[in-house]
């Protein structure tokens, strides 16, 4: 963690001075879009004492919309700082099967599944270099780190009738919120289509660890231990450029 903040601050260190001398210019615009995300989970638990184990969780996809705007810092780079809300789920995990009680007082046993959700919203600062190969139109390579607030949450509905939610359940996890940092690195193509409207794709590949917090379920009701996962996001952003 400790390496991750020093080299978010060597990012946004020459950001902030370059920003300031930075003149008006084509790339000198405000942006607004859609981003979704892949990410390849992967979990740990800490009992401490060097003992880890690790846990394949299944892959996440998360949408949502970003803004930001851009500044030009020479004719070669330029920066780019982006705040994006995304939310997704998945499930996961079958749990075995659990008795249920009617308001007849019949019992029947029935399976249920477990659901993750995952919301997060972060701010993104990116480092630019654009080629250009048409008079309206040039790659660019990015590089960049973020900030996020994620928010991890577990449900249980029934197997056989997803519609039905199961509630106080004790070895479902509640609402836990984690903030993080994050690293990444990319490329992207825009078209300009005038000095004050373009349009931009892009792909990029993140490290994060947007997930950490004490589990307890009923593997460990009486301490809990720590649980994280690592996320390796692969991210789409599809924006559109315009003059402020």
């Amino acid at each position: 963690m400790k390496k991750t903040i020093f080299f978010i601050s060597l990012i946004f260190l020459p950001i902030i001075t370059g920003i300031v001398k930075a003149e008006s210019s084509i790339d000198d615009l405000a942006l607004f879009g859609a981003s979704l995300d892949y990410s390849e989970r992967r979990g740990y638990l800490d009992f401490g004492g060097n003992r880890i184990e690790e846990l394949n969780g299944s892959s996440l996809f998360t949408a949502g919309v970003m803004l930001g705007k851009r500044w030009k810092l020479s004719r070669r780079l330029r920066v780019q700082v982006t705040v994006d809300i995304k939310y997704g789920s998945v499930a996961g995990d079958t749990l075995p099967p659990s008795a249920f009680r009617d308001n007849n007082g019949v019992t029947s046993f029935h399976s249920t599944l477990l659901k993750t959700s995952l919301f997060h919203g972060g701010c993104i600062a990116e480092l630019h270099y654009p080629v250009k190969v048409a008079p309206d139109g040039q790659w660019f390579l990015l590089a960049g780190a973020g900030a996020h607030l994620a928010r991890i949450r577990e449900s249980e509905t029934l197997l056989d009738n997803p519609d039905v939610p199961v509630s106080g359940d004790p070895y479902v996890e509640d609402d836990h919120v984690t903030l993080s940092a994050s690293i990444h690195g990319g490329m992207g193509f825009e078209i300009i289509v005038s000095p004050l409207f373009g349009i931009a794709a892009s792909y990029s590949l993140r490290y994060w660890f947007p997930v950490r917090y004490g589990m307890s379920r009923d593997l460990f009701p009486d301490r809990p231990v720590d649980y994280g996962e690592r996320f390796l996001s692969h991210e789409f952003n599809f924006l559109i450029l315009v003059k402020r």
